[in-house]
This record gives structure tokens, sequence and C-alpha cells, in this order.
């Protein structure tokens, strides 16, 4: 892909990002029931727009898929993303194991999120109906017995990225905001297979985006890295009404580390490498 059409692809999803974000007709509810800053987070907001916007440019500058297909694709990947895994996480951190906010709180984000990943999804289908530039080369990703054990070693390393960067970032960063937060987690001991349970569906939404991957490896691993980072992380650069702004970046700072690495190293294990 070249760069004056990466750039292109750039500048026209962040726009649509934007627009999902400004028109998304669940913003009120969430208002209602959070805080908001005293002054709109504009600078927050159109960092939001364009962190998804270098994900989506390079996922659409490598896949043949345009119209409702690439739609449907995005749609599908941000409310995998951006409501099931994620929200799923809010619910048993925030709300069961930590109580700081209702269930039902939770329930309203995760809606927010639905909304925001299906008009996301719809603008693209619209916006981008012909493919300009699309690299030959064909990513293959495993199936079969190889792939099940793929998946499960993939689920692993989802947990060692993420404790990692959650004890060597997100805790030290955080300081006395994450205690203020989490000052009253208490963590079960069947967390250990809830985050691998998690880790399985970080992976198929890694098979899934591979599927229709075009371009050479490193191209592949770069392209799951920045969806998976973007879709989670780049909201928490607009100001909210949750975390303190200490530990809001801590968390932005813990997941940009924690999944661009291990968006790279799941793409490597669920791709056949190409013969030499």
């Amino acid at each position: 892909m070249s760069l004056p059409l990466f750039c292109k692809y750039w500048m026209i999803s962040s726009l649509l990002v934007l627009l999902a974000a400004v028109l998304n007709p669940t913003n009120q509810l969430v208002a209602e029931i959070f805080p908001r800053p005293e002054k709109p987070d504009v600078g927050g907001l159109l960092l939001m727009a364009l962190g998804h916007g270098i994900a989506l440019a390079w996922w659409l500058g490598h896949t043949p898929l345009r119209g409702w297909r690439l739609g449907v694709l995005v749609a599908g990947v941000y409310v995998g993303i951006g409501t099931v895994l994620t929200q799923l996480e809010t619910w048993m951190f925030l709300s069961v194991w930590n109580p700081v906010i209702t269930g039902w709180q939770v329930g309203i984000i995760a809606w927010h999120a639905t909304v925001f990943g299906g008009m996301v999804g719809l603008f693209m289908g619209l916006a981008f109906r012909k493919p300009e530039e699309t690299p030959h080369q064909t990513v293959s990703p495993r199936e079969g017995k190889s792939l099940v054990g793929r998946m499960a070693l993939t689920s692993v390393v989802y947990f060692l990225c993420y404790v990692l960067a959650g004890y060597y970032i997100a805790i030290p960063l955080g300081g006395d905001a994450f205690n203020q937060v989490y000052g009253n987690l208490r963590i079960p001991e069947w967390a250990l297979p809830f985050q691998l349970m998690r880790g399985l569906g970080w992976a198929a939404l890694v098979w899934v985006i591979l599927r229709d991957f075009r371009g050479k490896p490193w191209e592949a691993r770069l392209g799951v890295a920045l969806v998976l980072t973007m879709v989670i992380d780049a909201g928490l650069l607009v100001k909210n009404g949750v975390f303190p702004d200490q530990l809001r970046m801590a968390h932005f700072t813990e997941i940009f580390v924690s999944m661009m690495v291990f968006g790279w190293l799941a793409a490597g294990l669920l791709m056949v490498k190409p013969a030499r």
C-alpha cells in the first residue's frame, strides 16, 4: 500500500469514526449515569478518532473486502472487542470483584459500544465500495487440528501479556489512583480460567481478521496488533467519568503495550508460515 493511499484511508476512516462517536444515539444515555467533564474533551476525541483511523486504514489497505462485507466484518470485530471481551472484563473488575459501578451501568456502556461498533461498520461499508490497491500475497490462517493447539497457546500468551502489563505498567503508573479505584478488589480463584477463556475469544478474533488479510506476514502481524490495540485502547484518550486521568492513562499505556505485543505474537501463532 502506497503512503498517499494509506493517508487517504486514514483521514477518511478517522472522520467516519468521529462521526460515529458524535452521532451515537446512546451518548445521552451514558451521560446520564456518568458525570461529564466540565468542558468537552475535543482534543481527546480527535486523538481517539485518529487512533481508530490508523488501524482501519492499515486493515483497509490489506483486505479485498468492500461494501457490506467490509461493513459486517468491521462491525463484528468492533462488537467482539469493544462489547463482548472488554465489557465482560469491565463487569467483573468494576462490578463483581470490585463494586465501583453497577451491572446496569456496565450494560449501558456495552450497549453504547455495540451501537458505536455497528455505526463504524455501517459507515465503512458505505464509504469504501471498491478496492483501489490490495497486495496479492495471501495470509493463510491455520485450520484443523493444528488450529486448536495454537488457539490454546494464544490464550496462554494473552494471559501472560495481560498479567505482566498489569503488574509492571498499570499498577506503578496508576499510583494512588489505582488504589483509589481498585482498593476493594478481590480476585477469586476462578479468575485464571476466566482470563484464559477471554484469551480464546481474542484468538478467535485474530483468526477472523487473518482470513481476509492480504500482504506479507509482518504486515498481517502489524495489522492485527493495530486493530486489537486501537479498538480497545483509543477510547481511553477521551476523558471519562469512570477513571481519574492518572489511572486512565496508566490503563492506556498498559493496554497499548500488552495488546501490540499480543497481537503481533498471536498473528504469528495463528498463521501458516509461507513456503520459502
